[in-house]
């Protein structure tokens, strides 16, 4: 993050700035601010944001659904569309969820093809 590749990048903005983060160890992804963090060899990966809610999205033993927790919802979602095919809240009351973590954790997730070992 020394910001070198903002100044000699042919493209417009700041890489190391917009580009996620992905941590492979627990002590990396704990010191950070945010990022993601990949486990159990790429079937499940988590979201820490800068507020420190955690966010999680698992492939399910089937690998035919995804569950999506956040600090406000539990769903079950279809891995072809993130059509939500069940939804649970954590509070009774009516709210507005976002799942847009749910969209960039299924990419990232998805483009993963092999794991380093460790």
């Amino acid at each position: 993050e020394c910001g070198n590749c903002n100044t000699f990048c042919p493209t417009m903005g700041a890489p190391y700035l917009d580009k996620p983060k992905i941590h492979l160890g627990d002590e990396s992804w704990g010191n950070s601010e945010e990022g993601f963090r990949i486990l159990n060899s790429g079937k499940e990966i988590h979201y820490k944001d800068k507020e420190n809610k955690i966010y999680k999205l698992s492939k399910n033993g089937d690998e035919e659904s995804y569950t999506y927790e956040t600090p406000d919802v539990v769903a079950k979602l279809s891995p072809e569309t993130l059509r939500i095919e069940s939804i649970r809240f954590a509070e009774s009351q009516e709210q507005s969820v976002s799942f847009e973590n749910a969209a960039i954790m299924h990419v990232l997730l998805s483009g993963i093809k092999e794991l380093p070992a460790g």
